[in-house]
């Protein structure tokens, strides 16, 4: 059953490193959010407008979706969970935090660098891990038993 696999253990190898450095680049990033490391921009914003609506995933499970606009002009717009959002007013001030290499800005108390997101990224990197692990060593097996297998076919007869 596993003969059939073994030639895809280089791509499943490639993509499970792929998948690993992306969960990795995304940990670092949710680290420099929360202050943890160093390189993040953080600035002062004022807040010009908070908005709420509602979202149908279904007829019984509606998405309360809170928004804060900020700063001068329009389209600087976060999402905000419920809890941050309800103690902001409009004039008041929120902190701003950029990332080296990410387009979004991120706002002290959104969803992208909470404890449920590095749960949740920490069990991904540690499943990946594994994956790539196991391929390296699927690969490392397949790779061993070809490089020591007879180089002569065997014949029937003697010639």
């Amino acid at each position: 059953m596993w003969a059939m696999f073994r030639q895809y253990t280089p791509l499943m190898l490639l993509i499970a490193c792929g998948l690993t450095l992306s969960t990795g680049i995304r940990l670092v990033r949710m680290s420099q959010v929360r202050g943890w490391l160093p390189g993040a921009t953080i600035y002062q914003e004022t807040v010009t407008r908070l908005g709420h609506h509602e979202r149908l995933l279904s007829r019984r499970l509606p998405r309360h979706a809170y928004w804060v606009e900020y700063g001068p002009g329009y389209g600087n717009r976060a999402t905000l969970p419920w809890k941050t959002w309800k103690r902001l007013e409009v004039g008041s001030t929120i902190e701003i935090i950029q990332v080296p290499g990410d387009s979004d800005h991120h706002i002290r108390g959104d969803d992208f660098a909470s404890d449920r997101s590095f749960v949740l990224e920490g069990f991904l990197l540690t499943l990946e891990l594994v994956g790539v692990v196991y391929c390296a060593r699927f690969l490392w097996r397949a790779l061993k038993e070809k490089a020591f297998a007879d180089p002569t076919p065997s014949s029937g007869g003697t010639a």
